[in-house]
């Protein structure tokens, strides 16, 4: 089952490339970070739709692998 809580909080580290240990990686996740609070605050209803459509996807996911 998705925890879609932790989805919101993993989302930055899940759009990264490679460890955020690395300190490119973890600047590259700061600025993910922002983009995201910059779109929930200026434009809330596209930032709801994209995360529903990303947990929807990791369900179907999660299903797939479970099969």
């Amino acid at each position: 089952m998705v925890n879609a809580d932790r989805v919101k909080k993993k989302l930055p580290s899940l759009l990264c490339d490679g460890s955020t240990t690395d300190k490119r990686q973890w600047a590259k996740r700061h600025r993910i970070e922002n983009g995201l609070k910059r779109l929930r605050k200026y434009n809330p209803a596209m930032y709801h739709s994209l995360e529903a459509r990303l947990i929807r996807i990791l369900k179907d996911v999660e299903e797939a692998i479970s099969k």
